[in-house]
């Protein structure tokens, strides 16, 4: 069974993993049902952190739902960009199906890119001062249930970046990063 898993690992480490699970569990608009199946599917991915194989038979079981409701939990989550999902076929004459390759993907960029469009009200657009970027990470970490260091950094990157093409449009000249170090 790991042997099928190897490769497919989609965190670093275990923090990471328990991070996103809260996170998406927290901000995603899913039922909880789906909830649930998520968590159990963490559970499951520890050992390959992110990857697993378990039957739709077996999660309906464990968490005593029906079929119809994991099968709709699990496309829920696919189509919320929390999990991906590998059907596998054995190897036999008949070409059974086996227990299919559940990945529990990343947070994406995207993701948080959309949380900080629909969170974050900037006072001054074109200020690019480090007090307005601390400004701008508090506001949009305030709202979030979950805030990881994971996506704390994802949030701060996307706002930085956001601010420096600002700043590079206004200006209309490139900005040198760490020029304060030529002083010291």
């Amino acid at each position: 069974m790991f042997k099928q898993l190897r490769g497919k690992q989609t965190f670093s480490n275990i923090n990471d993993l328990t991070a996103t699970v809260a996170f998406y569990k927290e901000e995603l608009d899913i039922t909880s049902s789906a909830r649930e199946v998520l968590s159990y599917l963490g559970t499951c991915a520890i050992q390959a952190k992110g990857a697993c194989t378990v039957l739709y038979a077996t999660i309906a079981d464990k968490l005593s739902f029906s079929l119809s409701t994991v099968k709709r939990a699990m496309s829920a989550l696919k189509k919320a960009n929390a999990i991906n999902v590998e059907l596998t076929r054995s190897k036999t004459s008949t070409g059974g199906a086996r227990a299919s390759i559940i990945t529990i993907l990343p947070v994406s960029d995207t993701l948080v890119e959309t949380l900080v469009d629909t969170l974050l009200t900037n006072d001054d657009p074109y200020s690019d001062s480090d007090s307005t970027n601390e400004k701008q990470i508090t506001t949009v970490l305030s709202y979030l249930k979950k805030s990881s260091k994971l996506i704390i950094n994802k949030v701060a990157q996307i706002i930085f970046k956001r601010n420096l093409n600002k700043y590079q449009s206004k200006t209309k000249e490139p900005v040198k990063l760490f020029n304060w170090f030529k002083d010291k």
